[in-house]
């Protein structure tokens, strides 16, 4: 019998996941579903909240070594919550079988205004400073959800008469959140990049950048009434990775980076152009490692130059694999850029052969040619 472990984020407690655990428990008839609270949330609100990644994960794994469990654990985690499972696969890889990592970001993947949208900023002063609880989760919910039933905040603000989060807790989470960097190494453990593009607290972009860099699979929700059934689908997904057919999964290895890379690859940020240079050179080896870093000052000033662009992947399929393990994908990708008016989108598309090839546990691009 396998077990998950489900993880919230910043505040948030067992209680937030609502229905979905009953939802979890329905797609994985027989497995055992357990909730922990990370120190300062939920049934733990009189602890102190750990100013370090790294000591939640202690406790994480104080409370699940309570339980009797006799199969692998995977954990589907939010958030802060997703960077506790990404520091748990890190130190013990060997005590999980896989995890879903959901709307979260990672140092030095993604620069901090990415990771915590600047609009989103008077929202979050007003939910750390003192006031009505009522006022608060309608600030969270309104970051968090687009279509949320009321009911939702009837049971949130329960929640946190219930079991309030202290100012200075809310403080060291957020404090442990931004100084958590990601681990040198990429993870032995199989995971899976699940995120909203409609994100208003983490930008989108966060999940596509640890999916790049780390080469995993990336699943990305516009449309809010999809999420639940989507972490549903991206949970099952991930469970027939490991024991279903390997050349199926290979190709969906390849395919969800390429993606996610494209994507970075499309979008420009003129405010930004260094680190998106350093973002693409290090995904690259081979042929396009070497064309990338004979050119990239000319491409910094290029991107320095430009419009702001968000690129985005229509379609992408494996053209074929090749005898050096490296695979051509061919890709469709759209360009959107705001016009200088300010008021109209201009769009454009462009066809590209992309070859990518495995070098440890990391995806990589070692070809890009544009089909004309």
């Amino acid at each position: 019998m396998s077990a998950w472990v489900l993880l919230r984020g910043l505040t948030r407690e067992a209680g937030h996941w609502g229905g979905f655990v009953e939802q979890l428990a329905a797609g994985l008839p027989g497995a055992r579903i357990l909730t922990p609270d990370l120190p300062g949330n939920g049934v733990l609100h009189t602890e102190t909240s750990p100013a370090r990644v790294e000591a939640m994960v202690d406790s994480c794994r104080r409370q699940v070594a309570g339980q009797p469990l006799c199969g692998p654990i995977h954990v589907l985690a939010m958030s802060l919550g997703a960077m506790v499972a990404v520091a748990w696969a890190a130190a013990r890889p060997q005590e999980l079988a896989g995890c879903v990592l959901i709307n979260t970001s990672l140092r030095p993947f993604s620069p901090f205004h990415h990771r915590l949208r600047p609009p989103s900023y008077p929202a979050l002063l007003g939910v750390l400073a003192g006031g009505d609880a009522r006022r608060k989760e309608a600030a969270i919910l309104r970051l968090t959800s687009r279509i949320a039933d009321p009911v939702v905040l009837v049971d949130w603000v329960r929640l946190r008469r219930v079991h309030p989060v202290s100012s200075a807790n809310a403080l060291r989470q957020l404090l442990a959140a931004a100084r958590f960097r990601a681990p040198c190494r990429a993870p032995r453990v199989p995971m899976l990049v699940l995120n909203g593009a409609a994100d208003a607290l983490v930008d989108a972009r966060c999940s596509a950048a640890l999916a790049a860099r780390r080469g995993l699979p990336l699943a990305a929700v516009r449309c809010a009434l999809l999420v639940a059934a989507a972490i549903a689908g991206s949970t099952l997904m991930l469970v027939r990775h490991e024991v279903g057919d390997r050349a199926e999964a290979k190709d969906a290895d390849a395919l969800a980076y390429v993606t996610a890379f494209m994507t970075g690859y499309t979008t420009l940020d003129p405010f930004h152009a260094n680190d998106y240079a350093d973002r693409i050179q290090a995904q690259g080896t081979g042929e396009f490692a070497a064309m990338f870093k004979e050119k990239k000052n000319e491409i910094v000033v290029q991107v320095a130059r430009a419009e702001p662009t968000e690129g985005a992947v229509l379609s992408a399929g494996v053209q074929r694999w090749n005898d050096n393990g490296s695979a051509d994908i061919l890709v469709a990708t759209k360009i959107s850029t705001r016009a200088s008016d300010g008021k109209s989108t201009i769009e454009s598309g462009n066809r590209w052969i992309a070859t990518t090839i495995r070098e440890g546990q990391q995806w990589k691009i070692s070809q890009l040619i544009q089909v004309i």
